[in-house]
């Protein structure tokens, strides 16, 4: 029987072929659109994980050559869209970044001399011929994307707590066993001797102070001296002529006393938390120097493990033949930190290098 609506009935296929291929368009549009996004991103990631790199490589060499090696050498590890982002210098800029307050975000001079702070600009598909293609063709015609991203990466900023042992013990050679601390008769020296632990520890500090001042990281120091009780000698500060005087201010006179590390360590806390001169967002860091002859006060390593809790962590380095390593590196071990024995004050600086390698570099925009 012949039907009563061949019309109709071919009508309604039109319109549902109509409808499958408005549904495949917007279907094919929608993907797209969603590929482009998931490309951006990975674009994003791979341009972040470059540009942290090339901020890692300044800071170690200072060299913007190994910076560029070192961001290439990320971009070769983190493909986009399959296709590897190609950078030059002209995609690398460098500038010092400051930060006046925790409410304020940084700001960027343009500097050539010992900078801080690294932005790339990955504009691969901008210069390329390639392009990213899309997934589905709009309206059977392939069509491509350029997407550029850029990212900027700052060192951190570091505030250092050095705690300095001013004990009887410190004025014996790096060689010769002391005696027993409560049996020196120390009254007063006007002077230290140049083989002493004293000097030699105080002309590893200096070597790292010097070191610290052509870094393009923005150390702010503190200094504690401790004996018998810890003493503040200088709050935090970038005036690293003030901080090699005071340091100089300790040995004349020179009292000496017995060995309470707790008491420097609990200074070291202060200065580190002290709302006037501390800076809320920089790392923090405690560098205990002694030769780790404890004779008075609270466990070390207890003081040492509340500081990690608050975040600071702790270094240590030990002087003399006889230190007490032991107790030195278990103080390093509970705030999170590091020990270092010194045979020579170059290692000092070496050790202040190696504890720069640990600041973290931030992505800021």
């Amino acid at each position: 029987m012949r039907s009563r609506y061949p019309k109709r009935q071919g009508s309604a296929l039109a319109i549902l072929s109509a409808m499958i291929v408005v549904s495949l368009a917007i279907a094919s549009y929608a993907i797209n659109v969603e590929y482009m996004e998931f490309v951006r991103t990975e674009m994003q990631i791979s341009t972040d994980v470059s540009v942290r790199a090339a901020c890692r490589a300044l800071a170690d060499s200072g060299n913007p050559n190994d910076a560029l090696l070192a961001a290439q050498r990320l971009a070769d590890e983190n493909k986009v869209a399959g296709q590897t982002l190609v950078y030059s210098e002209q995609d690398l800029s460098f500038s010092s970044a400051t930060r006046l307050s925790v409410d304020e975000s940084y700001g960027y001079k343009n500097s050539i001399s010992n900078p801080n702070a690294v932005s790339l600009s990955a504009g691969f598909f901008q210069r390329s011929a390639s392009g990213v293609d899309m997934l589905f063709p709009t309206f059977g015609i392939p069509v491509k994307f350029r997407p550029v991203k850029s990212a900027t990466s700052v060192q951190a900023d570091i505030d250092m707590a050095i705690v300095f042992d001013c004990s009887s013990s410190m004025i014996w050679s790096e060689f010769e066993p002391s005696p027993t601390e409560n049996l020196i008769n120390l009254k007063q020296l006007d002077a230290i001797s140049p083989d002493s632990r004293w000097y030699f520890a105080k002309l590893g500090v200096l070597d790292m102070l010097d070191r610290m001042e052509l870094t393009p990281a923005e150390e702010h120091v503190g200094l504690c001296c401790f004996g018998n009780l810890a003493l503040t000698k200088t709050s935090l500060t970038n005036d690293f002529t003030k901080l090699r005087s005071d340091l100089t201010s300790c040995e004349a006179p020179y009292y000496g006393g017995l060995t309470d590390l707790s008491s420097g360590l609990n200074q070291a806390g202060r200065i580190l938390s002290d709302s006037k001169t501390a800076r809320p967002w920089a790392c923090r860091f405690v560098m205990l120097i002694s030769d780790g002859k404890r004779s008075l006060g609270d466990d070390p390593v207890n003081v040492a493990s509340l500081l990690a809790d608050q975040y600071i962590k702790v270094y240590t380095i030990s002087v003399a033949d006889e230190a007490d390593q032991t107790l030195m590196q278990q103080i390093a071990a509970a705030g999170n930190g590091e020990h270092f024995h010194a045979t020579s004050t170059a290692q000092f600086g070496e050790l202040f290098r190696e504890l720069s390698r640990r600041i973290p570099i931030l992505i800021t925009k």
